[in-house]
């Protein structure tokens, strides 16, 4: 399938949006550590600014609740996926911490690599990896911790 992305400005700067067949493959964060290269994810196609993604991180950004119902293209191992698949689950203005994730996918003795799932989510925000914090509340995050507090204050209300 041929891959085309774009870049979008929001409240956490710019966001690199990969869409692959019609479905999300990716949206990564500036300075965000996985971030692919350019070259290696196909042509950039300006016309995705008016892809259903765009219209849904502008409603969710302004402070819409509810989850962003975009088809995505997750490419990941299948202990990846099945964590990301639990952090879909965790609802809008909520929290879970690494240990609840783990226990959620029946594996509790595998917070580290639950952790390392979420630090490689190739697809923040609309895979909410932000609602995924450590027992002591810290805010470790690929997006930058300001991001992740921007994130989290949004969805408590708290910003707007």
């Amino acid at each position: 399938m041929s891959k085309s992305y774009t870049r979008l400005h929001s409240p956490l700067g710019k966001l690199l949006v990969v869409i692959e067949g019609g479905n999300v493959s990716g949206l990564y964060q500036e300075r965000q550590p996985n971030t692919p290269e350019e070259g290696s994810i196909g042509a950039a196609d300006p016309s995705l600014r008016f892809h259903p993604v765009a219209s849904a991180l502008h409603s969710y950004f302004n402070g819409s609740p509810g989850s962003i119902d975009i088809p995505l293209a997750l490419s990941g191992t299948p202990f990846q996926k099945k964590v990301w698949a639990a952090i879909l689950d965790i609802p809008y203005g909520h929290t879970a911490t690494y240990k609840e994730v783990a226990a959620t996918i029946g594996s509790p003795k595998s917070v580290r690599a639950v952790a390392n799932a979420v630090a490689n989510n190739p697809i923040t925000v609309i895979v909410p990896c932000h609602r995924v914090i450590s027992q002591n509340g810290d805010v470790k995050y690929s997006g930058g911790e300001k991001n992740k507090r921007y994130l989290l204050a949004l969805e408590a209300g708290r910003k707007r």
